[in-house]
Order: structure tokens, then C-alpha cells, then sequence
């Protein structure tokens, strides 16, 4: 190759072409999918979310700026916008912003845009740096054997350590132990969907590759299968099931796309339905006193009586009905957690399960924030994958490129299961990875069009992507530090270090945040120091401002209601109680403290109605004697009359 064509492959006139992924290429994959996974930093609430969005937008403007600056590489070439995927996610990441206008939190949204900006990011290079090999599906599946490997030693030490010692199948808040297991993904289910999500690699690591080799992509496959279980994430289990189910009706469909005989097709159909058959038949006879029992685990993905699912359903069905009310704008990006506790009156939820962010379905979360045109757009990336993949199968004569397109169908169509259940729309690692399978979706598709001289975009693209990802960087490291700050002030809350908590809640940074990883907004931290403090005024303007920044915290709601009773302002005070109960019904402090309320304004019906109100079951002494002082106050009031 000539100094002429070296010149013209930088700026992005030629890509070029070789069997091995260059220098750039394997940087780029090896770190996101081997390191990115291993950030973990255990001095934040989260040890993953922020920590992997700040590493993840650091690289990429890093990677950004020396390829372009210093290698002189073009990556906006055309090619790398033609893919509609790519419009598809510029477009969500459009409504995304644009229901900013429409959220009660504009903070909140920053996190979605951010890590929005972050997935294009990685779609884009990710198409750039597909072109330059013909053989970077050799590669690619070994980075995920190295990820998966490292997970998987790290999941299989958990468990040995911290589950199989443990003398109880539960912990202390009623969790099952394997709770424990989380890899460094924070929480079990989103390590089991990590895994998942690396499966269509391994497997196709584990057909395209020989001898030794096979038998390693064979060994890890096994073992994560087995992590997948010990973890009993019903969701993945679902997702395995019905993406195998689907592939394998593909294949069956597209058989002499793939040269399989006639007769492969009525026996492999036969064998399908006699699988079926016999697994339900299995599934349904054998039953298990031990409810987290595998077999138990999975008929309670379709019990109607298990608590998870009705939660879940009521979880669901209030979601439904805030897209009814903002079918067009939704509630604005990251929003719904605000908007949420508006419907909780009308279901039984108690104080401590009300710790979700999200509804744990993708779907209805985008819907709910973003209104039609938001999902639209999200719908519209998985439709184009698809329709990549299903071309590949039908035009290809690559017979490998076959084989991956089938995987990652079933991935998809895995990953959307999963999603239809839990929320892998927020962890960073399952966005990047998922942007990676997107990209080699369109890559595989462009590959059987003919090829086109690569075009180079405006060089000023460059600066708008730049841009951009200052956005990711600035508010990650901020949301860091909000979130150091604070752990920091929980432990002199638990310390009851009220100087040392006031201190640190002061430090806690506001500007692109003002919620912690708890959705607790940050200036409660502050109203809980000056409140111990006797610093009652004070206390009630912090409280102020948290429930600004969080309208229906029913905890920020009750501490100003006290607030309000420390400083003799009894009508205020019972406003704010009234508006916590009217969000949680059976409310127990507030419900307390409003009955003391009424006492004071010597109201003792009203008193007497809201104790009354509190379960039986949670009535001590005092209560007995509450109810039996007030019942004599009625009684009095009713002589006198």
C-alpha cells in the first residue's frame, strides 16, 4: 500500500480490509466489553451505574479526540450514518430531550440523555470499526469468552463464600440468599441478564471455533448456564426459553437457507413439539415444598398468587394509566417515579416495596417518560435489527454470517423478553452491549449490498459529537461525588453524628443532580441534621426544597409535617400529613403524627378515626391508651352538649 492510499485510508476515504481487528478495534471492543464490566467502586450507593457511565463517556471522547486528532481518522464517513438504526436512535435521543420540556424533575432526565448519547456513541464506531476487517467475528466472540470467564469466577466465588455457608435460605429483609450473587453488576437479576447477553458470542464462538478452543467456549457456556440457574432470575429463564423456541422455528422456516434437508424439518419439528409437551407435562406434575426450588421458580412466572407477580401487575397497570393521561409527551425522561406514586392510593402498597424507579418493564418506562413518538423510536431500533438479521438469513451466501444473524434473533428476541420484565434499559454495560449487537446487525446487512466508495460527513460533526459527550462526562463525575457525599452523610446519620452529617450533606453537589440512587432527594439529608439539631426552621426549608425536587416523597412529606408541629404550625402540619396518606393510605407515622395533630387541635373524633386507622397489629401500649383517653375526651364533649 502506497503513501497516497495510507493517506487517503485516515481520512476516510478507503476502509480498508484485513483478517485481523486493528489496533483501534481491539482497544476499542476490549475495553467495552472486558473492562467496562469491572467497574465497580463500592463509595458510591450504586457501585456500577454512575462509575460505568462516567468510564464508558470518558473513553469514548478520549477515543474520539485520538483518532481524530492525532491519527487523523475520519469516522464520519456516510457509510456510518446510511444504517436507519442509527437515525433511530438520533431520533429517540431527540424525544428524549425534547421531554425535558414536560418532566416535574429536569435533573432526572440528564441520566437517560446521557447514557442515550453514550449508546449512539458506541453504534457509530462500532459501524466504523466493523468495516475494517472481514474476520472481526472471530475476534469479537473471544472478548465476550474473556468478559464472561472473568463474571463467572467472580459469580462462583460468591456463591461459594456468602451462600453456601449461609444457614438460612433468607436474609434479614426476606430476600432469598442468592441475592448475595450479583458479579459486579450490583443486583443478581442484572447479572443474569449480563450474561444472557453475551450468550449469542459464546455460541457462535463455540460453532465457528476448533479443538482446544471449542472446548473452552463449550466449558463457559456450561457454567454460565449453570450460574443462570443457581441465580433463579425467572426472567432470563423465560428469555432462554422462548429465544431458543423462536431460533428454532426460524431455522426450521429459512431450512434451505441454511441446507438443511426436508426431512430434517418434519423430524425436528416433531422433536419441538414432543419437547414441549413433555417439559409442561414434567413441569406441572412435579411440585416442591421449597418455593425457591428451580422447578417452583419457574411455575411462578405464571402463578397468579405469587406476591412478585401482583405487584408487578399492579405496578403495570398504574403505569398504563399514566400513559393514558400523557399518551403524546409522557412525563419526561426519567420521570416516573414522580408521577407514579400519584395512582399508589389505589393499591394495597406498603412503604417498604415502593423501591422501585421504574415499572421493571422497559416498554411501558419509554411509553410512560416518552410518550408514542419516544417508543416509537425504540420500537424502531429492535425493528430494523431484526429486518437486518431476517435479510442476512434470506440474501447471504456467507454461511457464517447465517449462523450469527439466527443467534442474534433469538439474543433479541431474548433481550426483549427480559426486558418486558426487568430494566436492562438502565445499566450502561447491557446499553453498550446491546449498541455492539446493533451495529454488527447493520454491518452484516450492508455487507451483502454492494460496496459503496466510502463518503466522508463534515468534519464539523466532529465537534458536535465532542460536545455532546461533555454532557455524559460532567454529569457522571458529578453524580459520583452527590453519591460519595452521600454514603458519607448515611453513616453519620447511623452514627446519629448530626455536625458530621450536616457537614457532609452541605458538600453534596446539586447542580446536575438532586436525587440520590435511592430516589431520596439530597436535601432531606441537611432537614435531618438541623432537625436533630433543634434547628426546626431550618430544617422545615430543607424539607421544602426536597419535596420541590421530589413532590410525592411521602417521607420528606411526614418530616415536614413534624416540622411544621415543632414550630405549633398545626394546620400546616396536618396538610402535609394529609398528603402523605393520601399517597399511602396506611402510612404509619403519618398516621400517627396526624392523630397527635387532632389532639392538639382538640379534635379528638378526627383523632380518634385516623389511630383507628393504623393496623391493629401494630398497635402497642401507648396506642391502647391513646384510643382509651380519646374515647373519654368524646365522651366529655359529649355531657357538655
Amino acid at each position: 500500500m502506497n503513501k497516497n492510499q495510507t493517506k487517503k485510508i485516515r481520512n476516510g476515504a478507503i476502509t480498508p480490509k484485513s483478517g485481523k481487528i486493528t489496533v483501534p478495534g481491539m482497544i476499542f471492543f476490549g475495553f467495552m466489553i472486558v473492562v467496562l464490566p469491572l467497574v465497580y467502586f463500592k463509595k458510591t450507593l450504586d457501585p456500577c451505574l454512575m462509575p460505568q457511565l462516567f468510564t464508558a463517556s470518558l473513553f469514548l471522547a478520549i477515543f474520539w479526540i485520538a483518532n481524530f486528532l492525532i491519527i487523523k481518522r475520519n469516522f464520519f464517513n456516510r457509510n456510518n450514518f446510511k444504517p436507519i438504526i442509527v437515525w433511530m436512535a438520533v431520533g429517540y435521543l431527540f424525544i428524549s430531550i425534547l421531554s425535558m420540556f414536560f418532566a416535574v424533575n429536569v435533573k432526572e432526565s440528564l441520566f437517560d440523555i446521557s447514557k442515550t448519547i453514550v449508546f449512539i456513541s458506541v453504534i457509530i464506531l462500532t459501524l466504523n470499526l466493523l468495516n475494517e476487517s472481514d474476520h472481526w467475528v472471530k475476534y469479537i466472540p473471544l472478548f465476550f469468552l474473556i468478559a464472561i470467564s472473568i463474571a463467572l469466577i467472580i459469580g462462583f466465588r460468591q456463591y461459594a463464600v456468602e451462600v453456601m455457608p449461609a444457614p438460612d435460605r433468607l436474609l434479614e429483609d426476606g430476600r432469598p440468599v442468592n441475592y448475595l450473587v450479583d458479579g459486579l453488576m450490583a443486583h443478581k437479576n442484572l447479572y443474569a441478564s449480563s450474561l444472557f447477553m453475551s450468550l449469542p458470542f459464546l455460541i457462535f464462538g463455540l460453532i465457528q471455533s476448533q479443538k482446544m478452543l471449542r472446548f473452552i467456549y463449550g466449558l463457559i457456556t456450561f457454567l454460565l448456564f449453570v450460574m443462570i440457574i443457581l441465580l433463579s432470575t425467572r426472567a432470563v429463564w423465560l428469555g432462554i426459553l422462548i429465544a431458543v423456541g423462536a431460533s428454532s422455528i426460524i431455522l426450521l422456516v429459512y431450512a434451505d437457507k441454511f441446507g438443511l434437508p426436508t426431512k430434517f424439518r418434519k423430524w425436528a419439528l416433531l422433536s419441538m413439539v414432543a419437547i414441549l409437551v413433555s417439559g409442561l407435562t414434567v413441569v406441572s406434575s412435579i411440585s416442591s415444598k421449597d418455593q425457591f426450588s428451580p422447578i417452583e421458580r419457574l411455575k411462578s412466572i405464571f402463578s397468579s398468587k405469587d406476591s412478585n407477580n401482583i405487584y408487578r401487575l399492579h405496578v403495570w397497570e398504574l403505569t398504563t394509566n399514566i400513559i393514558k393521561e400523557n399518551p403524546m409527551t409522557g412525563v419526561g425522561a426519567g420521570n416516573w417515579k414522580f408521577i407514579a406514586p400519584r395512582y399508589y392510593h389505589n393499591y394495597n402498597f406498603k412503604l417498604n416495596q415502593l423501591n422501585w424507579i421504574g415499572p421493571h418493564n422497559d416498554f411501558l418506562w419509554v411509553l410512560a417518560e416518552k410518550g408514542f413518538p419516544g417508543f416509537l423510536f425504540f420500537v424502531g431500533m429492535f425493528f430494523m435489527a431484526f429486518y437486518y438479521l431476517f435479510s442476512v438469513i434470506r440474501k447471504t451466501e456467507n454461511g457464517n454470517h447465517k449462523i450469527l444473524a439466527l443467534i442474534l434473533i433469538g439474543g433479541f428476541i431474548g433481550y426483549l423478553v427480559i426486558s418486558f420484565f426487568d430494566f436492562p434499559l438502565e445499566r450502561i454495560v447491557h446499553q453498550v452491549w446491546l449498541a455492539i449487537w446493533m451495529a454488527i446487525s447493520a454491518n452484516l446487512y450492508f455487507q451483502i449490498k454492494q460496496k459503496q466508495p466510502v463518503k466522508k460527513v463534515n468534519f464539523y460533526w466532529l465537534w458536535i459529537i465532542l460536545i455532546l459527550m461533555i454532557l455524559p462526562i460532567i454529569y457522571s463525575y458529578s453524580a459520583i461525588k452527590l453519591e460519595m457525599y452521600v454514603v458519607k452523610a448515611r453513616r453519620a446519620q447511623h452514627r446519629k453524628d448530626w455536625k458530621g452529617l450536616l457537614e457532609d450533606a452541605k458538600k453534596i453537589p446539586t447542580q446536575f443532580r438532586n436525587l440520590d440512587a435511592e430516589a431520596m432527594p439530597v436535601y432531606y439529608y441537611q432537614g435531618i441534621a438541623y432537625e436533630n439539631l433543634g434547628q426546626y426552621e431550618l430544617a422545615k426549608t430543607c424539607y421544602l426544597q426536597a419535596l420541590y425536587d421530589h413532590p410525592a416523597k411521602v417521607e420528606i412529606m411526614n418530616n415536614l409535617g413534624l416540622m411544621y408541629f415543632n414550630l405549633k404550625q398545626y394546620e400546616d402540619a396536618k396538610l402535609y400529613f394529609h398528603k402523605a396518606i393520601e399517597i399511602l393510605p396506611d402510612f404509619f407515622e403519618s398516621l400517627v403524627n396526624l392523630s397527635a395533630t387532632y389532639i392538639i387541635l382538640e379534635d379528638y373524633s378526627k383523632s380518634l378515626e385516623y389511630l383507628n386507622k393504623i393496623p391493629k397489629n401494630q398497635w402497642d401500649e401507648r396506642f391502647y391508651k391513646r384510643a382509651e383517653y380519646l374515647e373519654q375526651k368524646i365522651r366529655q364533649k359529649s355531657i357538655q352538649k
